[in-house]
C-alpha cells in the first residue's frame, strides 16, 4: 500500500496519473464529496492499495507539526492493522 496526502494537489495528481483513470474516478467522486480519507485499488500501479490521508498544519503554529504528522502516521498505521497490510510505501 502507498500514502498520498490527499490535500497535496501536485502529489495527487503525480500518483492519479500514474495509476490511471479507475483511480481517477474514484478519487474525483470521494473529492467532490469532500472526502479526503479513502482507499482504491493500486490501479496501474504496482501495489495493492492507495491510502488517500489529509495533511495539513498551520504555518503560524509551527508548534503543531509534530502532532499533525503524528496524526496523518497514526491514521495510516490504524489502518494498515486493522487490514493485515504489512507493507506501506
Amino acid at each position: 500500500m502507498i500514502v498520498v496526502c490527499s490535500t497535496s494537489s501536485i502529489l495527487c495528481n503525480a500518483i492519479i496519473s500514474a495509476a490511471g483513470s479507475q483511480v481517477k474516478h474514484i478519487f474525483d467522486q470521494q473529492s467532490s464529496n469532500g472526502t479526503l480519507t479513502f482507499e482504491t485499488s493500486g490501479g496501474n500501479l504496482s501495489c495493492m492499495q492507495i491510502a488517500f490521508r489529509p495533511w495539513t498544519c498551520d504555518k503560524y503554529q509551527p508548534q503543531n507539526l509534530k502532532q499533525s504528522i503524528d496524526t496523518f502516521i497514526s491514521s495510516v498505521i490504524t489502518y494498515a492493522l486493522r487490514h493485515n497490510i504489512t507493507t506501506l510505501g
